[in-house]
């Protein structure tokens, strides 16, 4: 089965000899208890020969076979973010989500980028860091976890001459100012 999901109903067949007349096997079998994805033994659970005496015409062995729990494919989404240049990265970073995690395994992200301060491009990577409760929970699952791009946008700005620059004719030109308006 995959982590998560329901055991399936075990079966069993005769691999050696065979019932006589009309007995037949009742009963089911079980499994070694534990949820993580792993190996399980099988076992028998109640099963039992119906031959009008309780089983004793027959010298029954059972060969266990493990029962696997596989790992559950799922995927973390790492939502894209920006900022303009010159201020401070967002707080949080970035935000995600995941999709077919169990709800009870917590499964949260923290987020980073990589480091630089300049107008995209290049963009800076952010990855997610996954973390579950118990942390164990992450081993029973194959992630996808791409992460995403974070953007430093140009910031804007506008520069306007002063007013009133003058010179008198015949005199060398002042040194011409200015302010940043926006």
């Amino acid at each position: 089965k995959i982590y998560g999901d329901a055991d399936p109903a075990f079966t069993y067949s005769i691999t050696n000899g065979s019932l006589a007349f009309t007995d037949t096997f009742s009963g089911a079998l079980s499994r070694v208890a534990g949820e993580d994805a792993g190996l399980y033994a099988i076992t028998i659970g109640t099963l039992a020969i119906s031959d009008g005496s309780g089983g004793n015409n027959y010298n029954l062995t059972f060969v266990s076979k493990n029962f696997e729990i596989k790992k559950r494919p799922a995927t973390w989404t790492t939502n894209p973010n920006s900022k303009t240049y010159g201020d401070p990265d967002p707080t949080p970073l970035t935000t995600g989500s995941g999709s077919n995690f169990l709800p009870a395994d917590g499964i949260t992200a923290t987020y980073a980028r990589a480091a630089g301060q300049n107008a995209s491009p290049p963009t800076y990577h952010i990855t997610a860091t996954l973390s579950a409760t118990p942390a164990a929970k992450l081993n029973n699952y194959i992630v996808t976890n791409n992460g995403a791009e974070f953007t430093i946008n140009k910031r804007n700005i506008e520069v306007t001459a002063d007013a009133g620059q003058f010179k008198i004719y015949g005199d060398a030109d002042p040194a011409f100012t200015y302010s940043i308006t926006n």
